[in-house]
């Protein structure tokens, strides 16, 4: 009855203030939840305990996307959904969640990246090509972005020495890339290196 839901709020209550989010916490923070559906404590509690848990069913997707919008600075959370968005190829609104990211810390390479990804998944090619480029102005080396940023050029048909760079530094990071072989191939068939191509 009431007595036990108390205890079971008080309960709840003592873990989140503790910061205790592992598998065992879950059943209170639900329990707590059901006595009180709108306390943004449980939600946030519960929402840490499912992303620690590896959580990906609808119940608990919906109860993070409820925590962050009850707490726009969880970003974890936001990185959580912009990857799972990802995976499901909800593309639109892991753009969405990713620029918002973003917009919250402009100079965060993760948010950056997120961007990029979720641009490059979504086809807004330019948007990709962009993020990208400003990663790799940053990180030289970084390989995913080496080898994403020459797929996004490729997608674009481009065959001008910079996309052709970019191809041949993305083989090195990625040899078994038939596209990226082809399109550099043709950047060398189209200045006449006809060997050069045939190399690719």
């Amino acid at each position: 009855g009431a007595h036990s839901s108390a205890v079971i709020c008080a309960l709840a209550e003592l873990y989140a203030a503790i910061g205790q989010y592992d598998a065992k916490t879950i059943p209170a923070y639900q329990e707590a939840l059901q006595a009180d559906p709108e306390n943004s404590t449980f939600v946030h509690a519960l929402a840490e305990a499912y992303l620690r848990a590896g959580r990906r069913d609808s119940p608990a997707i919906q109860t993070i996307e409820k925590a962050l919008q009850k707490n726009p600075t969880a970003r974890d959370l936001g990185v959580f959904l912009t990857n799972y968005y990802l995976e499901c190829e909800r593309y639109d609104d892991a753009l969405k969640m990713a620029r918002w990211l973003l917009q919250s810390d402009k100079e965060n390479e993760q948010f950056q990246k997120l961007v990029a990804q979720a641009s490059f998944a979504s086809n807004r090619l330019d948007e990709a090509i962009a993020q990208y480029q400003y990663v790799l102005s940053k990180h030289p080396d970084d390989p995913d972005a080496r080898l994403n940023l020459a797929l996004a050029y490729a997608r674009k048909h481009r065959t001008d020495p910079d996309a052709a760079q970019q191809y041949a530094s993305a083989l090195e990071v990625s040899a078994n890339q038939p596209l990226l072989r082809f399109m550099l191939a043709r950047h060398h068939a189209m200045a006449g290196r006809y060997s050069a191509a045939l190399d690719q």
